[in-house]
């Protein structure tokens, strides 16, 4: 399905979308789904050790690194501007990853920590 997207998470944001599009001239397409497996608080920390691992190593600071992990093996979102045409990429906070994403995120840090000999305490736990 392609075009917008909504996560409706409380029932004021699914009223306030109905109020919105209620009107509108055009016509709508719908999905409903189940939100998939969320990542685990021990995922999260456990990716936040791993970036602390790099920037260690590296002597730089915990978000520099964070972010540079991000671009490299993170979840970037692209889209179009409706007005101008542009398109804009953004990174995705760890709390928005969905599991899987997640996990290849943890998968590939881990091996470019250990093809770069940078150590960091590995986790069984995801």
């Amino acid at each position: 399905m392609n075009g917008l997207h909504w996560i409706i998470r409380t029932e004021e944001q699914r009223e306030n979308l109905i109020a919105n599009i209620r009107d509108f001239p055009v016509t709508f397409q719908c999905k409903v789904s189940e939100p998939s497996s969320p990542k685990t608080t021990q995922q999260i920390r456990y990716a936040h050790s791993l970036c602390n691992a790099l920037a260690i190593y590296k002597q730089a600071s915990p978000e520099a690194a964070k972010l540079d992990c991000k671009r490299a093996y993170g979840v970037i979102v692209v889209s179009q501007s409706l007005v101008t045409g542009d398109r804009t990429a953004r990174l995705v906070s760890f709390a928005d990853y969905k599991r899987k994403e997640m996990e290849g995120f943890l998968t590939s840090m881990e091996v470019f920590l250990s093809e770069n000999d940078i150590p960091f305490t590995p986790s069984e736990e995801y």
